[in-house]
């Protein structure tokens, strides 16, 4: 049966994308690895941190012992700041064994007074401090925290300025090598079963085109979802300018209250007031607001098939009422696209397993690379020996048995 014309077309432009596919991978490859390798750490950073510094984290939670509350967890972190510090975001603890952690800034003379980031620990059962430490640092990215470090290498490969920039371009260029890919890997033949499916047992270079085979196509959904928003996450403004062409976009903030300053709700009243509002949630951060007249409390949600994403609900302190709802089911096109993109880019919209498959798509990127390389240097290599082969001219030959004998015996 012969090809259509749709199918020749095609298959005459296998070979160009292929070359397309061939060169970004190689100029990539490399550097995108360390950025894939990088998030594949950061899957799990909490779980690391907690790891790295059981010390600071860690709290023995009493039997029935409830939590303090937030007011006293806020007291005891203020209590400890350095002079000229503020307090900005607080963190509730991750399960019953964990600290809370309160973020503040402080200004550091050597960067023209441009604010360090710091974690501050403290026990939810005692509202004792546990230990702090420095986060970011605004004089130079190389004295952060370990993982703050790999958070910088991840989405600006420690380039202050223009890397988050450089990162979202190649994170494009990265998409764009997968949909090559899948072009190139698409069986025009129809053999289906051959391509989805690994031939074993086999070795040395055709082991490579297997893996990369396989491995590139089962988890090219995560690795796409990945990439399309990282592009994001490293190019918000760029990316929002695109939506608004399409869609409004409202970014989940704290906008400024103007009500006069006088502040009768507590911290704990005005979490119970939004948890009230929306109690098929858990709350997971609130931050304040510059004028500390309302907080914005983010909120994990479970919807419609197990899917889990953030809310975002802001409270207005001398009030208790709820000013502004960031939820991406009840918003515009452009709005729920960026609200999306970090719990899909972390993996945390699937859960545990959304993390798992995160984690494998951050691992598959070198995988991708070692055997792409692999292949392509055999078959340069295989290319580059048949072009060595000296011409024989079809006559016999007393000293040699056969043409044959001729080939093998210019490869060796």
């Amino acid at each position: 049966m012969t090809d259509g014309p749709l199918i020749r077309h095609l298959k005459s432009q296998r070979r160009l994308w292929f070359q397309v596919h061939l060169y970004l991978g190689l100029t990539l490859g490399l550097i995108l690895s360390v950025v894939s390798l990088t998030g594949s750490v950061l899957v799990f950073w909490m779980e690391i941190d907690e790891f790295l510094h059981p010390e600071m984290i860690r709290v023995a939670a009493p039997k029935g012992a409830p939590y303090r509350s937030l007011e006293e967890i806020a007291s005891s972190a203020r209590a400890a700041l350095p002079p000229g510090a503020s307090l900005y975001e607080l963190n509730f603890p991750r399960h019953r064994n964990a600290a809370a952690i309160c973020g503040f800034g402080v200004p550091n003379p050597a960067a023209a007074g441009e604010p360090d980031a710091w974690d501050m620990f403290i026990d939810p059962y005692t509202a004792r401090v546990t230990g702090s430490r420095l986060w970011y640092s605004a004089e130079s990215w190389w004295k952060n925290a370990f993982l703050g470090i790999l958070f910088k290498i991840h989405y600006a490969l420690m380039i202050r300025g223009w890397g988050t920039a450089l990162v979202g371009a190649m994170t494009f260029f990265f998409a764009l090598l997968t949909l090559t890919g899948l072009y190139v890997w698409w069986p025009l033949s129809g053999k289906w079963r051959q391509a989805l499916t690994m031939v074993w047992p086999v070795s040395g270079p055709r082991l490579s085109f297997e893996l990369h085979k396989v491995s590139g196509f089962y988890l090219m959904p995560v690795l796409t979802a990945v990439l399309v928003t990282g592009i994001y996450l490293d190019l918000s403004e760029q990316v929002i300018w695109a939506l608004k062409r399409v869609s409004s976009v409202e970014r989940p903030g704290i906008p400024q209250a103007t009500v006069p300053v006088r502040l009768p709700l507590t911290l704990d009243e005005a979490v119970d007031a939004a948890q009230r509002a929306f109690p098929n949630s858990a709350p997971y951060s609130l931050l304040w607001s510059r004028d500390a007249r309302s907080i914005a409390l983010e909120q994990m949600v479970r919807y419609r098939f197990g899917f889990a994403g953030r809310r975002v609900v802001t409270v207005d302190l001398s009030s208790g009422a709820i000013s502004h709802v960031a939820d991406p089911v009840h918003a515009t096109f452009g709005t729920a696209y960026i609200t999306w993109q970090w719990p899909l880019h972390s993996g945390r919209a699937w859960g545990l397993p959304g993390r798992i498959l995160v984690f494998l798509s951050g691992l598959v990127c070198p995988l991708l690379l070692v055997t792409g390389f692999n292949r392509w240097f055999w078959k340069r290599r295989a290319k580059q020996r048949r072009s060595a082969v000296p011409f024989v001219p079809l006559v016999s030959d007393p000293g040699r048995s056969s043409l044959s004998q001729v080939c093998r015996d210019s490869w060796e």
